[in-house]
């Protein structure tokens, strides 16, 4: 390394061949101040371990210890990184002090993966003068780390020391004069080991980071918390703030946005189980006994249980016949679209359950004998739990396929990732966003640049349904729902089968195919799925509720219906073995169709309030007369029977937010 006046590329050519009998190539050039000169970094770099000249300019180091040369005496200190803010990130950091500035205390800063989140908060946190920092968040070892590095290793913090909250004391605390400090919610709220931790909140912070907002900052408990904080100033950070933006928690001055990707995206739309949903149709299985991607890759210990149509369908997605009929409308390898077939190298696929896993585990490597095929899912031995294991597996394997089921999608980035294959039902923008850009990092190696990154989906409904829905809710204010379309075309390509071919989607054209889709939908056939109930783990209180019963019977019932220690299939007998008459027994199997009813009125209630999620509806206390009119039961009943387990949670915040983004894509306002 040296120095130069002239352009990194000509001082490099000058060498090229005379210095050295090998190509050369740059790896990187910084500007640096005149008093920064070759021959000081030189006398530097000499002090660290394992670093010595051989020749002129010539040295036998690690480029890391070169920039760690370079910022020394640049800077004064050894760190690796002194890049500066880039305009967007410059910009992110004015509105957020300008809106401090003018008396506000939350600011939402929505951007997607790969803006600088972190590197721009801390930006943001030095500016404030902010001696006390928290980061706090739901993620735990996803996010920690990148926290954690970019304080300790960028010039500009020098002044700041990080602390993990589970490793430190007030002492310590107090010892240090500017510190951030990483807050786990679950380790807070874990009382196991009985560690007092009561000290915390004595703290007052002037500034709290929430990190990956989406995820559990609507809770009671994180409300909690935040509250018993008490910060100064408190920023909320999430690549997907679609649930913030539509419940209008922020003022605009209180906001900022940033969707452009880093690269290029194809998102290929196929309908890889059509056969299989059109012939579930015609035997009449419709609504919530209909076809769901979900069912389709169920599996259980023995493995998929529709094995023969599974094994059939991912032969069509990414099996070797290169020759079947076709092929180039399902599968990836021989999409005609997608020219940079390197993109294919490195695949991050999302499934539903660990069973389903460890299925396609199982089929891929006996399918795809070329890929390492990686199960980060599970906690057995063989599962991979770890980021920096699993990104040294990619990198030591010259084709890989990456099985997970939630595991590495925020917080972590795989660069090699060029395709993300999304084989699970979920529909949240925000989940879905989060898996799809997993890969939308830039990535450069020697034989390699990526340009774009691809999706490839197969349920068009979803994809259609995730696409509409994230530009309404990012549309901004004073635009159309058109001009937030076309902003999401400049940086991506939506293509569709049409006929035997792929059809590259205008927005007008992606509009339509969404609201073709909304015709032929019930709002209601999602949160009425008994796939998404268990009677089995109904209360008392709840089996009142639900059928008038009186007390004493209902708690008989409920004691019956969650003793664990009987056969579940032992209804009958268990039943006479409490005493219950034959009416009563009835009871327990009209249960399901009595909770099918109260879900089916739900979406009456969502609509009529705006409740954009579960957590909206069940905070909203205005409603609770008209909530019991329309369902016959409580809202306090309701929350019962997903506290207990009767009703997943998951499942009917995925329901409201689904009948939230079909009321909100047939008002005439959206247009």
């Amino acid at each position: 390394f040296g120095q130069t006046k002239n352009t990194a590329e000509e001082r490099v050519k000058q060498q090229d061949g005379t210095s050295n009998p090998e190509e050369l190539k740059l790896i990187t050039a910084k500007i640096v101040p005149a008093s920064c000169t070759d021959k000081k970094v030189h006398k530097v770099l000499e002090t660290y371990n394992n670093c010595y000249n051989i020749r002129k300019e010539w040295y036998h180091c690690n480029p890391d210890d070169v920039l760690r040369a370079i910022n020394e005496v640049a800077y004064g200190i050894p760190r690796t990184h002194s890049f500066t803010m880039r305009p967007h990130q410059q910009e992110r950091h004015d509105k957020v002090i300008k809106a401090f500035s003018n008396g506000y205390d939350e600011f939402l800063i929505g951007a997607i993966m790969r803006f600088g989140k972190t590197f721009t908060s801390y930006q943001i946190m030095k500016t404030l003068g902010s001696d006390l920092t928290f980061v706090v968040t739901y993620k735990t070892n996803d996010v920690v780390q990148a926290w954690r590095e970019e304080i300790e290793n960028h010039v500009d913090f020098k002044d700041y020391r990080f602390l993990n909250v589970k490793d430190c004391n007030l002492d310590l605390l107090q010892s240090n004069k500017k510190v951030v400090v990483f807050v786990s919610v679950p380790y807070l709220l874990n009382d196991a080991g009985a560690k007092d931790k009561s000290w915390i909140y004595k703290l007052k912070p002037d500034l709290v980071i929430v990190d990956e907002q989406h995820y559990g900052s609507a809770t009671p408990k994180f409300r909690e918390i935040i509250e018993k904080l008490n910060p100064t100033k408190r920023i909320d950070l999430s690549g997907t703030p679609y649930k913030a933006l539509m419940r209008g928690s922020y003022p605009d001055e209180c906001v900022y946005r940033w969707d452009s990707l880093p690269i290029g995206m194809n998102l290929f739309v196929i309908d890889l189980a059509k056969e299989v949903a059109e012939n579930s149709e015609r035997a009449g299985f419709i609504d919530e006994d209909g076809f769901h991607i979900n069912k389709f890759f169920a599996a259980n210990k023995n493995g998929f249980i529709f094995h023969r149509d599974v094994e059939s369908a991912m032969i069509k997605l990414i099996g070797n016949n290169g020759f079947e009929k076709n092929k180039h409308l399902f599968s990836p390898f021989c999409i005609r679209e997608i020219d940079d077939k390197q993109s294919l190298n490195h695949i991050l696929m999302r499934l539903e359950s660990v069973d389903s896993a460890i299925a396609m585990e199982k089929m891929l490597t006996d399918m795809l004998p070329d890929y390492k095929i990686i199960r980060a899912a599970g906690s057995d031995s063989l599962a991979i739990k770890d980021a920096d294991k699993l990104q040294s597996i990619i990198s030591k394997s010259n084709k890989s396929i990456t099985i997970t089921v939630g595991r590495f999608e925020t917080g972590i980035t795989i660069p090699l990732w060029g395709t993300v294959m999304p084989l699970h039902a979920g529909s949240s923008p925000e989940s879905y966003t989060q898996t799809a850009y997993r890969a939308s990092s830039e990535c450069k190696t020697e034989k390699w640049t990526k340009k774009a990154f691809n999706v490839v989906d197969p349920d068009p409904n979803r994809a259609f349904e995730v696409v509409y829905t994230s530009r309404a809710i990012m549309k901004r204010k004073g635009t159309s729902l058109k001009q937030s379309f076309e902003e999401f075309f400049d940086c991506a390509n939506v293509y569709a089968v049409d006929g035997n071919r792929f059809m590259k989607l205008t927005s007008d054209q992606l509009i339509n195919k969404f609201e073709t889709f909304l015709s032929k939908r019930d709002p209601a056939s999602e949160i009425r799925s008994e796939y998404g109930m268990n009677n089995l783990k109904l209360s008392a209180n709840a089996i009142v509720a639900l059928t008038g019963i009186n007390a004493t019977k209902a708690k008989n019932i409920s004691l019956l219906m969650t003793n664990n220690d009987l056969p579940k299939g032992k209804i009958k007998k268990r039943a006479a073995s409490v005493g219950l008459k034959p009416e009563e027994k009835k009871v327990i199997s009209d249960l399901i169709e009595k909770m099918k009813t109260v879900c089916s009125r739900i979406p009456i209630v969502v609509i009529a309030s705006e409740c954009v999620d579960l957590d909206s509806l069940l905070v909203d206390t205005n409603n609770k007369t008209f909530f019991k009119k329309v369902t016959g039961v409580t809202i306090d009943d309701y929350r019962d029977m997903l506290d207990t387990g009767a009703l997943n949670r998951d499942w009917q915040d995925r329901a409201i937010t689904r009948i939230n983004n079909l009321s909100e894509a047939i008002k005439p306002e959206v247009y």
